[in-house]
């Protein structure tokens, strides 16, 4: 089953789909659809992993204050020395 509706966009919007659409050959109307189901993909896998934090909360599996500063820190210069080996 499928269903329309109707979106107001913007020119700007509208200039973007009209651009990628063209590029890749497709109607906008699949660029659009395409878009939705990306988002709702992500909104699932997304909840599905802010559930699994709830559910081992729940169970007592927490760490620090400090070990999530001490983890950020490492990332963070992970991150730095990646950009500068670029």
């Amino acid at each position: 089953m499928t269903r329309h509706v109707t979106v107001e966009l913007t020119d700007a919007q509208a200039e973007v789909l009209d651009s990628e659409a063209a590029r890749e050959d497709r109607p906008i109307e699949a660029i659009v659809s395409g878009l939705i189901q990306r988002q709702v993909d992500y909104d699932a896998w997304f909840r599905a992993e802010v559930q699994k934090g709830v559910d081992a909360a729940d169970r007592g599996e927490l760490i620090s204050h400090e070990e999530v500063v001490e983890r950020g820190l490492k990332l963070q210069a992970e991150l730095v020395a990646r950009a500068r080996n670029r």
